[in-house]
């Protein structure tokens, strides 16, 4: 075992020592042969009508820091951080199915439904663990299988000349999705549940094996605005991006609920003014609107008990570029 001391500051100037703890006779070898099969196929049913179809195995493999068998701290949120040298690798299975429609041809423009459906076998998630008399958080890394996502997509690209000619040079795009998620709880999380409503006098019956997945909002919404000038000196972009609330942090040994992260709305702005024929003058906003980073738990009766809360804050960068 090998036992040593990381140096760190605090923000009021204090020296902390923190002892941080790792084993040198832990060998972990992955050795995974995995065959990831890929089909595509497009129907056109007409010039400007396609029908889609997609089969795909993805993996998704745990990180260094997700394997590493040792403890570091984490100064944002008091956390002491420990991999899991028993984490599998993720393998997901993707269907998907979409039709599509192009209303010009001489223009940009989509029009798209499309739906999907992902199977995750050993997905991966972030979960907390309470340990030691003073009940230290630490922040760990289990598997959760099976686990699934089902969703809908809704895409729209369109130029703005049919409002006005004075348009011609602007586009407009969304896209909306919606999730449906559902993984099967570890015996873990699910003796933990039970042990919560038998406290308070209920039966087991009411816990459901069954929850979102991970990281999974139940929605996301895209949004955006192009200009380009007809000499493409000036290029203007503004950028609107929503999702729903996800699972952020799955509460392993403790009475308290899960936490989750919650919606925020994000507005961008990148403008870009060409002059000089080699200079680019750059100005980018980001985070416009700033609104709360909020997670909260997961209690059914309130939806006020913050877990953390703050402002991101905005970004404003001003720059020129030159190219040779």
């Amino acid at each position: 075992m090998l036992h040593f001391t990381s140096d760190a500051w605090d923000d009021e100037g204090e020296r902390n020592l923190l002892p941080i703890l790792a084993s040198l006779n832990d060998t972990l070898l992955l050795d995974d042969l995995d065959v990831l099969p890929s089909l595509n196929t497009v129907y056109e049913l007409t010039d400007r009508t396609n029908l889609r179809f997609a089969y795909s195995r993805t993996l998704a493999r745990p990180t260094f820091r997700e394997l590493a068998p040792y403890e570091s701290f984490l100064f944002v949120g008091d956390y002491t951080l420990r991999g899991n040298p028993s984490l599998k690798r993720t393998l997901i299975d993707n269907f998907d199915l979409r039709y599509e429609m192009y209303p010009r041809e001489d223009a940009n423009e989509l029009y798209s439904i499309s739906v999907f459906y992902k199977r995750f076998t050993n997905a991966i998630e972030q979960s907390i663990i309470e340990e030691g008399s003073s009940l230290t958080r630490v922040i760990t890394y289990q598997n959760i299988s099976p686990a699934q996502v089902l969703g809908v997509e809704l895409e729209a690209r369109k130029n703005l000349d049919f409002i006005s000619h004075i348009l011609k040079n602007v586009n407009a795009g969304a896209n909306f999705t919606y999730l449906y998620s559902r993984a099967r709880l570890p015996d873990q999380e699910y003796n933990r549940r039970v042990e919560n409503v038998q406290a308070i006098g209920l039966s087991s019956d009411v816990v459901d094996r069954n929850r979102r997945l991970f990281g999974q909002p139940k929605y996301i919404a895209n949004a955006y605005m192009n200009y380009r000038s007809e000499d493409t000196k000036i290029d203007l972009s503004i950028n609107f991006n929503m999702q729903g609330n996800f699972l952020s942090f799955v509460e392993l040994d403790t009475y308290t609920p899960n936490i989750f992260t919650y919606p925020r709305p994000s507005l961008d702005v990148n403008f870009n003014y060409k002059f000089l024929k080699n200079f680019t003058l750059q100005v980018l906003a980001v985070n416009l609107l700033n609104p709360d980073y909020a997670l909260r738990y997961d209690f059914e009766q309130y939806d006020d008990i913050y877990y953390e809360r703050y402002k991101v804050g905005r970004t404003f960068r001003l720059g020129v570029v030159y190219k040779l």
